[in-house]
């Protein structure tokens, strides 16, 4: 993994580019991206698996309990927000919806129903 001064100016130049734009935050997907901001390989697979970074501060990931493990020894600073498939995404979206906007979205809201099977949407505005 890499050391966590360098994770942690790549992600202060992304909050950076995202102010500088007027845009409230960034959602990174597995992949080469997620591993330039945390450090940790992942890749996509069926499951929703999601980082939000916010403009201001903080990180929140949405990630199914089995793929959440590096993460927790991350040496970003993130919110885990984990799910199990007999629970469904839609909880840990909430959660990192709700963490997401605290302090931080202008007009924020959280609305819409995800079903335990991960149908529906969970609209930011």
């Amino acid at each position: 993994m890499r050391q966590a001064g360098s994770l942690e100016k790549r992600l202060g130049r992304l909050r950076r580019a995202l102010a500088e734009s007027g845009l409230e935050g960034a959602i990174v997907a597995p992949g080469p991206n997620m591993r330039y901001y945390t450090g940790v390989s992942s890749i996509m697979l069926e499951r929703p698996f999601l980082l939000f970074v916010k403009a201001e501060d903080g990180a929140h990931l949405v990630a199914p309990s089995l793929e959440a493990g590096p993460y927790r020894s991350c040496p970003v600073k993130l919110e885990i927000h984990e799910w199990t498939d007999s629970e469904g995404p839609g909880g840990a979206f909430r959660e990192a919806a709700r963490g997401s906007i605290q302090g931080g979205c202008r007009g924020g809201g959280v609305q819409g129903e995800m079903g335990s099977g991960g149908e529906g949407a969970v609209s930011v505005s």
